[in-house]
């Protein structure tokens, strides 16, 4: 029976080779940094994971509604958009003009039937206009014509006054002259024709005093009417010219209704920010088109989001 030796053959030889020294394994200086900076990193790595947080990030789809709603512009009838006086992102105060709408047909290249209708309505008014300057003349100059007549019948007047007074004096001159030769007549100092001339002259003076009497009388009957009859100027002159004015105001009305027949204007009802113009000039549309969106001036937007369910349990209130 043959014994296994204890050690290994090779182990042997080179258990017999010292003299050649030992085998050492060279490591740079560098590997030890990097094998440091690994470690390193591994470790910050699994204390992030173990006391740290992130934010998970998803894209959610929604819209923004104003907390007041949105106003919609739309078109009352079927027309063409003129133009446009509001663009997107402008304020708005309440009334302003957001669009126009050409509602007429065309009569030629240059004309509109509301075209033609305005510049016959124009027409009228022209002359009625006229009219009405013609009547203020004529009432100027018919008042003015009153009055001169007023002036002459009082100056009238005035001389017959001063005429009546003179032959108030005379004929009582006269009547004491008829009296004092009476006396004479009678004594056989004065024949009876020169008493007759006297008493003659004195009627005579009487007669022209009457005479003018009955004339200051006429001028002062023409004068109050002449008075009356322009006291009553005033008002003819204004029924005149109300009749006008009512003619005048049939036509603005004709002309307002023949501008709302060829053209439409829309406005905003409250002070908005326009967000968003539907129409192009030119564009035709129908009765209830959508033609802009208002935003109210004061009212904030809310964002309605639509989450995923898998992203639920990351959300909270006050969340940014």
């Amino acid at each position: 029976m043959s014994l296994q030796p204890l050690f290994r053959k090779e182990a042997v030889e080179h258990r017999g080779q010292r003299l050649l020294g030992d085998v050492l394994l060279h490591v740079p200086a560098g590997a030890r940094w990097v094998t440091m900076l690994v470690v390193l990193v591994f470790l910050l790595l699994m204390a992030f994971l173990v006391f740290g947080s992130y934010a998970r990030r998803e894209t959610v789809g929604g819209w923004l509604r104003p907390e007041r709603g949105v106003i919609r512009v739309e078109a009352q009838s079927d027309g063409v958009v003129d133009s446009l006086h509001a663009a997107e992102g402008d304020l708005v105060p309440r009334g302003a003009q957001i669009a126009s709408l050409r509602l007429d047909g065309q009569l030629d290249r240059e004309q509109t039937l509301s075209s033609r209708l305005l510049g016959d309505i124009a027409r009228e008014r022209a002359q009625m206009e006229q009219q009405q300057d013609a009547l203020r003349a004529r009432f100027r100059a018919r008042e003015a014509r009153l009055r001169d007549q007023v002036q002459s019948f009082e100056a009238e007047i005035a001389q017959f006054r001063r005429q009546l007074v003179t032959l108030d004096r005379r004929a009582e001159l006269a009547q004491r002259q008829v009296s004092d030769q009476a006396d004479l007549a009678k004594q056989g100092y004065l024949s009876r024709r020169d008493a007759d001339r006297l008493e003659d002259a004195a009627l005579a003076v009487v007669a022209s005093r009457e005479s003018v009497r009955q004339d200051m009388l006429e001028r002062d009957t023409a004068l109050r009417n002449t008075r009356l009859e322009l006291a009553s100027i005033g008002p003819e002159r204004d029924a005149a010219l109300a009749e006008l004015g009512e003619k005048l105001a049939s036509l603005d009305q004709r002309s307002t209704e023949a501008t709302r027949r060829g053209q439409v204007v829309l406005v905003a009802p409250i002070a908005a920010r326009v967000a968003n113009v539907r129409v192009e000039p030119g564009a035709a549309v129908k009765a209830g088109t959508l033609v802009a969106d208002l935003l109210p001036a004061d009212s904030a937007l809310r964002a309605e989001l639509f989450a995923p369910s898998r992203a639920i349990g990351f959300l909270k209130s006050g969340d940014e």
